[in-house]
């Protein structure tokens, strides 16, 4: 959302910093409740099970991250539209090998996902 920061206001580093610190407070919440539904999840039906889950939730939260990032679709479309919704979404999964792009970007953001859900488990396993 940076680029929607008007570089001609007297406020540019305001709205920036503004904007990129509450999106960061927002990844680390994310991430966090992540951490502690594994924590719960693994004690209740085990580390293999909570595992994947937690992997399918990533990969559908990087599927929803393509649809609005890339599709600029939003949650309200299913509603409004969800007949051309339905089909784009379609068009953009289905055949794999028409659209390597979709795929390689759910799997980038999945990868990043992973890569800081790891990052924040490990400085909190080392901060008890």
């Amino acid at each position: 959302d940076l680029i929607h920061i008007d570089q001609s206001s007297t406020k540019v580093l305001y709205e920036a910093l503004m904007i990129f610190s509450i999106a960061m407070q927002a990844l680390f919440f994310g991430l966090y409740s992540l951490k502690l539904m594994k924590s719960i999840l693994s004690q209740k039906i085990g580390i293999t099970k909570t595992r994947i889950l937690l992997l399918l939730s990533i990969v559908l939260s990087s599927f929803g991250i393509y649809l609005g990032r890339v599709l600029r679709l939003s949650s309200w479309d299913v509603f409004t539209k969800p007949i051309e919704t339905f089909t784009n979404i379609i068009d953009h999964l289905f055949p794999i090998s028409k659209n390597p792009t979709t795929y390689a970007m759910i799997i980038l953001f999945s990868c990043i996902q992973l890569i800081l859900l790891n990052a924040v488990a490990e400085v909190e396993d080392k901060g008890e």
